[in-house]
């Protein structure tokens, strides 16, 4: 695959660093930085080695939501990573949380080596993120090198350095118990701070957590997962009969890829059409990916299926994505610091090797692990492998290893809330089962249909209820499982492989009312897709100009508020041109002129409704959206 369509895939969306000028002050005072409106800021000095209290200090940035009402307890945010910052989150999270969890006092602060706390940078790695151009043995070199250059202060960036981090800001605050609230990474700090200071925890809130014992370095919790969520993503009824068992689609597809990468031609966000090839790791990065979008996760069954078939063009269309707007900023910091990142994972993550081993014995071991447990990573090996820290590991200086958690598999005796996405991926459900059966007064909360990161991904509101019934010693609420996109209908390689309907009408009339329908969903999906993913709703889609390049051909341009389709080509031969408004709720009726080497004519689609009316070939008909597909 070429660099730009990996780029594309590994690229993490920014939220946009936004942290408090940086002070000396002994004590709290309203933040200087307006986009902490209504918070106190402070800075609290830990050592850089707990065991050496009197030696290097690093300054960490603190930022404090009082509570609204009457004071419960105090919320300590603990962000993911390792190496993410929590200041960027904090003014959307804590309107949210104040929302859920009144009376409670809301604390972030950026981790040790990351955002505005003393930020670990490396000359080997400008920016402090990770060439995703590179080949793994390039990063590999690059991350050795950068451990090499921290020298004996990357022991000092662990879990272990976190947690006293934490209890130190705690005692700064003057505050006697906290409720840690630990996301993904955030979630093992939050179990090992718990069981270091059990007199100091009054309950734990844990979303998508990260197992206590150690990281996934090797990224073998998403086997658990994936066959289990591809098939409750094509659970709607006639899912698998049109497409298959997914997960069995899935194997054949990397079976066949890892033997030759398969071409297909993908239509750009331009228009333009560029052949690419697929490739085994490609898939496991999109399977990865889509823990964290449902339109992609949605989109898996239909894509593994024209895969099996050997059409790439749905799989390559994916990984490719949309694109406009706006360029990034490139000056502006990454919200996770991978040289943290490293000096965690290298240090304390689950690898065949000790961290405090001879890096030259590490690709032995390596090898070694891979031949006795192949069935790790199924359907997955090697693509795995490559995408995990393990390769970057390899080269990592020898390291003292972090002390280790007390009691790793028994929590304190206090209430913890375990929140889980059924479709999450990078900490399934699987392993948060067995999380929550470490703690003695533990509820388990699974929200289907949502992904990583519970809280803020959830959009039914069934995990904000699940937190404000724990703080408030209530029951778990019952999530309902209501789908956020339907999954995508079959990408159709030929005009000819199109069903028909049981009318009167000629084949050709048929065929193509049937792929003006798929062209809609297509529509459809992807104009929900981007408001899912903006976060805003469709203010978020008509805020810049939007391109996307249709399945086989053409394009749609999303701008203020129209939409545009310029011979839009989902099914080949059929191609569809309109222009129409674009409101809160999606387009106004649409007036669709259909071209191509199917039917020609006209298809009118009301603003409401499941039918459309069209002339297509010289025959007046409607037709009854889904009346085909289900």
């Amino acid at each position: 695959m070429t660099g730009h369509l990996r780029r594309t895939i590994a690229a993490l969306i920014a939220i946009g660093a936004c942290a408090p000028a940086a002070t000396a002050q002994a004590q709290s005072a309203p933040c200087t930085d307006a986009e902490l409106k209504g918070a106190q800021c402070r800075t609290v000095p830990v050592p850089l080695d707990h065991a050496t209290p009197g030696g290097e200090q690093l300054q960490l940035q603190v930022a404090t939501y009082p509570a609204k009402g009457a004071r419960k307890g105090t919320i300590f945010f603990i962000p993911g990573g390792p190496g993410q910052s929590a200041l960027p989150l904090a003014p959307t999270l804590a309107e949210g949380l104040q929302d859920v969890a009144p009376g409670y006092d809301l604390v972030f602060s950026d981790p040790r080596g990351t955002g505005t706390s003393a930020p670990l940078r490396c000359a080997a790695l400008p920016g402090s993120t990770l060439p995703v151009t590179a080949s793994i043995d390039e990063a590999g070199k690059k991350a050795a090198q950068c451990g090499a250059e921290l020298g004996a202060r990357r022991a000092h960036f662990s879990t272990y350095a976190q947690s006293r981090d934490i209890d130190a800001i705690r005692a700064a605050l003057g505050v006697d118990k906290i409720i840690p609230f630990g996301v993904s990474y955030g979630g093992q700090v939050a179990g090992d701070y718990a069981r270091r200071y059990p007199q100091r925890t009054q309950a734990v809130i844990l979303d998508s957590p990260s197992p206590v014992e150690a990281i996934d370095a090797m990224a073998k919790l998403p086997t658990l997962a994936i066959p289990r969520v591809l098939r409750e993503t094509c659970f709607p009824p006639g899912c698998q009969a049109i497409f298959g068992d997914p997960a069995e689609l899935l194997a054949t597809v990397v079976t066949a890829l890892r033997e030759k990468p398969l071409r297909g031609r993908v239509v750009l966000p331009t228009g333009r059409k560029r052949s690419l090839a697929l490739t085994a790791s490609d898939v496991y990065l999109l399977v990865r990916q889509s823990d964290a979008d449902p339109a992609l996760r949605t989109a898996l069954p239909a894509a593994l299926a024209a895969a099996a078939d050997g059409d790439a063009a749905p799989m390559l269309r994916l990984a490719v994505g949309v694109t406009g707007g706006e360029p990034e900023d490139e000056e502006q910091e990454p919200d996770v610091n991978e040289v943290r990142f490293l000096a965690t994972q290298c240090a304390e993550g689950r690898l065949p090797w000790a961290p405090e081993s001879d890096p030259a014995t590490r690709e032995a071991l390596l090898e070694q692990t891979l031949t006795a447990q192949p069935e790790a990573w199924e359907p997955f090996g090697p693509e795995a492998l490559a995408s995990s820290a393990t390769a970057l590991c390899v080269g990592w200086p020898a390291t003292p290893h972090p002390p280790y958690v007390p009691s790793a598999g028994r929590g304190p005796d206090v209430p913890v809330l375990v929140l889980a996405g059924r479709d999450d991926l990078r900490t399934p459900l699987e392993d948060a089962r067995r999380t929550a059966a470490q703690y003695p007064q533990a509820t388990l909360v699974a929200v289907p249909n949502t992904g990583h990161s519970v809280l803020t991904t959830d959009v039914s509101g069934c995990a904000a209820e699940a937190v404000t019934a724990f703080l408030a010693g209530g029951t778990k609420p019952q999530c309902e499982n209501t789908p956020l996109l339907p999954v995508a209908p079959p990408a159709f390689k030929t005009f000819r492989d199109v069903p028909t309907l049981s009318g009167d009408l000629p084949t050709t009339v048929e065929r193509t009312a049937v792929a003006v329908d798929v062209t809609l969903r297509d529509l459809e999906r992807q104009l929900l897709s981007l408001v899912l993913g903006g976060g805003s709703g469709n203010a978020s889609v008509t805020a810049r100009k939007l391109r996307i390049g249709g399945l086989r051909g053409g394009r749609m341009i999303v701008d203020e508020d129209r939409l545009r389709l310029l011979n839009y080509e989902v099914v080949p031969g059929v191609r569809v041109s309109a222009s129409a408004s674009l409101k809160e709720d999606g387009p106004s009726s649409m007036r669709l002129t259909v071209t191509g080497s199917g039917a020609t004519g006209t298809v009118v689609v009301p603003e409401k409704g499941s039918s459309f009316r069209a002339t297509l070939g010289g025959y007046t008909f409607t037709y009854r959206q889904n009346a085909v597909l289900g």
